[in-house]
């Protein structure tokens, strides 16, 4: 009998699933029921592009439907035969492939659709789709949709994928990938810059475009003014002239597509404006105080806010002569917003052609009660000028014009003296020739002298280099109850044929203080015409007169200076000229004075006349001897006072030519004898000296 081998059963296992990988897959082991060991597999089947796949011991590799029949040979132990599995199913399932959106990037408003627009895949396929989704800036819901957002905003992309054209991969998407259009940055321009002049008032652009839709400006202005003031920035236009930016700034759009943005700092200028001022002409009179103001004018441009004011100002000085007028503005403030045309106009100082103070020459008794005056007209008569007197020795005094022109001031105050004013209008626009006036005493004594000097060079206008011996004789007294001192008064100087006689003195003139006597008058020269004169002498033997006799005559007319020993000095001025012989002497008053004949033509004792007189020894300690010499036979008479002006002898009818004595009885001293005969007289010093 035969034991046939039996028949196993085969199983595939395991059968599994399976997902596209690439590589050959599918079940690989199975089982069966007999103790065969060694199978062999056999796999057939359509993949998912509907490709016939084998059959083929080799595992399919692509996504699809198989069968996969296990066989396993006829056991070693001879007990089982080869047997076979059913066809067992098995799926290569497609795989499914990773989407990844690409490239995300960054992305702007432009007005056109935009957004990731690629993407790959792990797979293989090649055909996506897109879908968009979000919310812009305004707020709006945007998908989904298959057309890119374009609006500003936030939005996400999903790509899908389609299945695999060779079966492999499934139809897959990405996740929302997010993604952002941001706002775009418009374009800013300031409209119009234009030009700008100062008027008072903020200005500058205004006004901007942009590129984008954004309409809500903001301004920045800033810079620095013509003054240099820094303009910090304001939203407010600059007002004050200068150099300026401004920077517009627009707002976000309403549409949230557009950001905010700003334009560059634009410059502009805000031009000065053109203003001037003008001074008038004005004038014054030298002496006269300025005006207030020192004149007016015209202000041209300037703006009314700004409250502009001038003051006008000249060119110091006082002299007669043309001074610029110029103009000073304020506040400073402003100014600088303006381009100023300072005009100037001229000060004129109208000179004083003259002012004559002759007024002022006049003399004062000491017991004047009233106050004193002096006077000094100005040409032409204008007034309000400043006039100033100079009294020497003294004060000064200031004062001004009256509309005449007429300058006055009162003084008191004064001792007795000889005093020189000079008179100057303004500042030195006219000076005076010099006035003089005297404060006398009446009661302060009286003054004789005689004698000669040496003349100078230079003190005969008429022939400056005359020189030599010139002789002189005077007397001056008040009489009681009068300000006219009487007298007379000669002067010979024979180099230059100049004869002086006295006519007149004036009244007030005599002016006796300390060693110092001085008066004036009117007389001849050489019998003719009429000239002022003037004698100052210093009595040497009184306190203060420097122990020599001196000697002073002024002889003029309106125009010249005739004769002046003493040329170019002033009239008050102590005379320097010592006596070369003869004597000089101050009467002081006393109650038994006895007056000197002043109906008498003083000569000097050397004088060739009818009438010679000569002493011997002078001085001297015992007595005088006098010795007298006339072609007249009329007789003589003599008169001795001492310092005092006390009569102290007095003889008469003395023989025209005789010799007598006198003095013995004398106390020692200095007396003065006058020797008289007719209308001639004669002067001597004599001098008593201790035994």
């Amino acid at each position: 009998f035969t034991i046939d081998r039996a028949t196993p059963s085969v199983t595939v296992t395991p059968v599994g699933t399976y997902t596209y990988s690439g590589s050959p897959q599918g079940p690989g082991a199975a089982t069966n029921t007999g103790t065969g060991t060694s199978y062999t597999f056999s796999y057939s089947g359509t993949d998912n592009a509907n490709n016939s796949y084998g059959p083929s011991a080799t595992k399919p590799i692509n996504a699809g439907s198989y069968t996969v029949t296990a066989t396993v040979a006829a056991s070693a132990d001879g007990n089982y035969t080869s047997a076979s599995s059913s066809a067992t199913a098995f799926t290569i399932d497609r795989a499914t492939p990773s989407v990844t959106v690409t490239p995300v990037g960054t992305y702007t408003y432009s007005g056109s659709p935009q957004g990731p627009w690629a993407a790959t895949n792990t797979g293989t396929g090649t055909s996506y789709t897109f879908s968009y989704s979000g919310t812009d800036n305004a707020n709006h819901s945007y998908g989904p949709s298959a057309t890119k957002p374009t609006n500003a905003g936030n939005y996400t992309v999903t790509a899908t994928v389609a299945a695999s054209a060779d079966g492999n991969y499934s139809s897959a998407s990405s996740s929302a990938t997010a993604f952002t259009i941001d706002k775009a940055t418009p374009t800013v321009t300031v409209t119009p810059v234009g030009t700008y002049t100062y008027n008072g008032s903020p200005q500058g652009p205004g006004a901007a475009t942009n590129t984008g839709t954004g309409s809500s400006y903001t301004f920045s202005y800033t810079g620095t003014d013509n003054a240099g003031n820094n303009y910090a920035a304001s939203s407010t236009k600059p007002t004050n002239a200068g150099n300026y930016t401004v920077t517009a700034t627009v707002a976000a759009s309403a549409d949230g597509n557009w950001a905010s943005a700003s334009s560059s700092a634009t410059a502009f200028t805000i031009d000065k404006k053109d203003a001037s001022v003008t001074p008038n002409n004005n004038s014054k009179y030298c002496g006269q105080s300025d005006l207030n103001p020192v004149t007016s004018g015209t202000l041209l441009g300037f703006i009314t806010s700004d409250n502009v004011s001038v003051t006008y100002s000249r060119v110091s000085g006082e002299s007669a002569g043309n001074y610029k007028i110029s103009a000073t503005l304020s506040p400073t403030g402003v100014l600088s917003n303006y381009n100023i045309a300072y005009n100037t106009a001229t000060f004129t100082i109208n000179g004083i052609a003259s002012i004559d103070a002759s007024g002022s020459s006049n003399a004062w008794s000491l017991n004047n009660s009233k106050p004193d005056t002096l006077k000094a007209q100005i040409t032409p008569a204008v007034g309000g000028v400043t006039v100033i007197f100079t009294v020497t020795p003294g004060n000064t005094y200031s004062t001004t014009t009256d509309a005449s022109g007429l300058a006055t001031v009162t003084f008191t105050g004064y001792s007795v003296g000889l005093y020189k004013v000079s008179a100057t209008a303004g500042a030195s626009c006219a000076t005076s020739t010099d006035a003089y006036f005297s404060v006398y005493d009446p009661n302060a004594g009286f003054v004789t002298g005689g004698g000669w000097i040496m003349s100078p060079a230079g003190a005969y206008s008429l022939d400056l280099n005359a020189t030599g011996k010139a002789n002189f004789g005077f007397n001056s007294q008040y009489k009681k109850g009068s300000n006219v001192p009487t007298g007379n008064t000669q002067f010979q100087f024979q180099a230059g044929n100049l004869n002086f006689n006295s006519s007149s003195y004036n009244s007030g003139s005599l002016v006796i203080a300390g060693p110092k006597a001085i008066f004036q008058g009117v007389g001849t020269i050489n019998g003719s015409g009429s000239y002022n004169f003037m004698v100052s002498a210093i009595d040497g033997s009184i306190s203060g007169g420097g122990g020599s006799d001196k000697f002073r005559i002024k002889i003029w007319n309106s125009t010249t200076t005739i004769y002046d020993n003493m040329m170019g000095i002033d009239n008050n001025s102590d005379p320097i000229t010592v006596l070369g012989g003869g004597s000089i002497v101050i009467h002081s008053t006393s109650s038994n004075k006895t007056a000197l004949d002043n109906n008498l033509r003083t000569i000097i004792s050397n004088e060739p006349t009818q009438l010679a007189v000569k002493v011997l020894p002078n001085p001297t300690s015992y007595y005088f001897t006098l010795g007298l010499k006339s072609a007249s036979n009329e007789k003589v008479s003599i008169t001795v006072v001492d310092i005092m002006g006390r009569t102290v002898e007095q003889r008469s009818n003395v023989p025209a030519n005789s010799t007598l004595q006198l003095g013995n009885s004398y106390h020692p001293g200095i007396y003065f004898a006058q020797v008289v005969q007719g209308k001639d007289m004669v002067l001597l010093k004599l001098i008593k000296e201790g035994k």
